[in-house]
């Protein structure tokens, strides 16, 4: 049966509890009218005077269905039945809510520390995390091919340090306009090593072959995705200094695979080394030629020893994650389960076999994979900064740059960093106002507080460390402002927060009216075992008489005296008294399979026993007690069963009484225009 779950991520030491009470908000008490006045048009139900529409229903009902993983069954009989759930989880919310449940302190800590531990989060994903994903799984679909130039520049350098650096990539972007070649630019000119390399290895002449999303840095990926194939991208800087560079081509990225390979390693650097590497890799492809096994074959010749265990598997491979081109090249040609000719790379010689071959990933299932990928990102610290930014700019927000330069002019700016970080400052000064945002205002005292949390760039001075922390401080606050409306800002999150307002008082609500009540009931537990006696029954079982000692001897001669007619008893104590190790005897009874070494014993007959097995770093004997036959259960065995019915009774009075407080009333008639509406969608 579908149950309704409270829309909510739910804290740790709660998501117990909470998924038992939202399995119990079965039906209650049914509760309709049929001598209440026409129902309007578009509503469902009546609560407290209150309509229910049909949308807010379907809404309801379609997302508890994907919070389920399940595909929501549109019938008139499951529509129903939510309906009914869902109405009595509205009357348990308007009677805690009555009782004043929401106002309780402990639980109003509980609320805000669960917003304090999904605010923030929530808040970075959406706006932050989330367009990133998109964008790197829509160029995760798509490779460029291109070639660069590099000029360096450090990102705190000096003025004219940069502008020479600028000048520079201008006249070389200025020379690929004139019709220069831009590999031969590239290698005169270009600061990346690489560029001068051995021809055909990569970043050769500036080369840079394919690549998808996620491979270079943010600025350097913009530039390749927004420039088109035979045109020069304009001059754009990244942490290395100023670029420029060219797209060749561009098309689908294929999708990943799962290789293996066999690699011999010339064993030094003469041709003899070669030919005996070649020979040797060659009888390998001979051997695989007449069949034998590439797993084994692979853990005895291959080279590389970290994937040789494995029988030659490597890790999942994309196209562009860095593989050598000729492996690449050889694993995306063949079949799965076919392998390569001998392929050459920087590392020696390769035979490749492919594994698998993926399908692509749908958003949904590349969501958490990508999730992780972004989040190791630089380009996601600088996406949060950006948004703190743009947030400070509509909140408001301002320093007070005259005292911090008053700072600078009384103090050395080492000096002065020493202080930020030890908050050194005299009363007076801490005390002072120092910044504003929105309807906030952030004294001294609270910077210092952050600066000295935070740590800067050794790279950086001392003045611009001290701006920096400026910066980290305001943009911290922007979050916080935003996150302290964040309510206001965006409904699914007002929805969450509510969710689970709910969800909490409820929970209180059945803990004092059903759950505990029940428990302490002691009186009505004993009437109702007496009552429903004959439903409470313990099953057959096999009585099983377990011996455990750190000795398999002692427990072997106990084994032994068993079969030789001793009784149980008599067998331990007269093993146990001649032995110094202490035994361990326990009586288990056993309704059916456990899957652990219990069920040696179960299918043997009455007076079977075991010999010693191993069994918990220590030694068992088990032994066949015969069958314990079917009885009625004492009050205390049926105790957490009497319970759960008890639970139930006390529940479905709650839902009786709390429909006629309230005066509910159902329409489930108005619920068949919903199946109206799907077939016409079906159409």
């Amino acid at each position: 049966m579908t149950t309704f779950h409270v829309r909510t991520l739910l804290l740790p030491n709660r998501s117990f509890v909470f998924s038992s009470l939202f399995i119990l908000l079965s039906i209650g008490c049914a509760s309709t009218n049929p001598n209440a006045a026409d129902p309007p048009a578009t509503s469902v139900a009546i609560i407290d005077g209150s309509p229910l529409s049909l949308a807010e229903f379907k809404d309801q009902y379609d997302r508890t269905s994907v919070l389920e993983s399940e595909a929501p069954s549109d019938t008139i009989a499951a529509y129903v039945d939510f309906l009914e759930r869902y109405v009595n989880f509205r009357l348990k919310v308007l009677e805690a809510r009555s009782a004043g449940y929401h106002e309780l302190a402990d639980l109003k800590s509980e609320i805000s520390g669960y917003r304090s531990q999904l605010a923030r989060p929530y808040l970075l994903e959406r706006e932050v995390t989330e367009p990133l994903i998109r964008e790197m799984h829509a160029r995760r679909s798509e490779m460029v091919e291109a070639s660069h130039v590099l000029v360096t520049v450090a990102q705190n350098a000096a003025a004219q340090d940069t502008l020479a650096a600028y000048h520079k990539m201008s006249a070389i972007a200025d020379s690929v306009a004139m019709g220069l070649d831009f590999g031969a630019l590239a290698y005169r000119h270009s600061d990346d090593p690489s560029s001068r390399g051995a021809p055909g290895s990569p970043g050769y002449r500036g080369y840079l072959g394919f690549f998808g999303g996620g491979r270079m840095v943010d600025q350097f990926e913009d530039a390749a995705y927004s420039t088109p194939p035979g045109e020069l991208s304009d001059i754009f800087r990244t942490q290395f200094g100023y670029h420029i560079l060219t797209v060749h081509s561009r098309k689908a990225l294929p999708s990943d695979i799962r290789i293996a390979h066999i690699m011999v390693q010339p064993k030094g650097q003469t041709g003899a080394d070669t030919l005996a590497a070649i020979s040797k890799i060659d009888s390998v492809l001979t051997k695989l030629s007449i069949g034998e096994d590439f797993g084994e074959l692979a853990r005895q010749y291959s080279d590389d020893r970290s994937s040789a265990g494995r029988g030659g598997e490597l890790q999942r491979i994309a196209y562009d994650s860095g593989l050598p081109g000729t492996m690449r090249d050889a694993a995306y040609n063949l079949q799965t389960d076919g392998y390569s000719d001998v392929v050459e790379s920087p590392f020696g010689y390769h035979i490749v076999r492919l594994l698998e071959r993926y399908e692509p990933e749908t958003y949904e299932e590349a969501y958490s994979r990508l999730q992780s990928q972004v989040s190791q990102l630089p380009r996601a610290q600088k996406a949060e900064e950006a948004f703190a930014r743009k947030k400070r700019m509509e909140f408001g927000g301002r320093v007070d740059t005259l005292r911090i330069e008053s700072w600078f002019a009384d103090l050395k700016p080492d000096s002065l960093v020493n202080l930020l970080s030890g908050g050194g400052f005299e009363e007076p000064e801490l005390l002072a106002p120092l910044a504003w945002m929105g309807d906030s205002t952030y004294s001294v005292s609270q910077f210092t507080a952050h600066f000295g949390q935070q740590s800067s760039s050794t790279t950086l001075s001392p003045r611009q460390q001290v701006w920096e922390g400026v910066d980290r401080f305001m943009n911290a606050r922007a979050l916080d402002y935003e996150i302290a409306a964040l309510e206001q800002r965006d409904e699914d999150f007002a929805s969450t927060m509510q969710d689970f307002r709910d969800g909490l008082i409820l929970f209180r609500l059945m803990e004092d009216s059903v759950w505990s009540a029940a428990a302490i009931d002691s009186v009505a537990l004993r009437t109702l075992h007496a009552t429903l006696s004959s439903t409470y029954r313990c099953p057959d079982r096999t009585k099983v008489i377990s011996s455990t000692s750190p000795s398999d001897s002692l427990l072997n001669d106990i084994s032994f005296r068993i079969q030789a007619g001793d009784p149980v008893t008599d067998a331990i104590s007269s093993a146990y008294s001649d032995s110094s190790y202490v035994v361990r005897v326990d009586t288990t009874l056993i309704e059916g399979a456990t899957n652990s070494v219990f069920d040696t014993i179960l299918n043997n007959s009455e007076g079977a026993v075991t010999n010693a097995m191993p069994y918990n770093n220590s030694y068992i004997v088990l032994y066949h007690g015969g069958i314990d036959p079917s009885r009625e259960k004492y009050f205390e065995e049926a105790r957490a069963q009497v319970v759960n019915e008890y639970q139930v009774i006390l529940e479905n009075r709650l839902i009786e009484r709390l429909r006629k407080k309230y005066n509910v009333t159902l329409y489930p008639e108005l619920l068949q225009s919903l199946i109206a509406s799907h077939a016409a969608l079906d159409e």
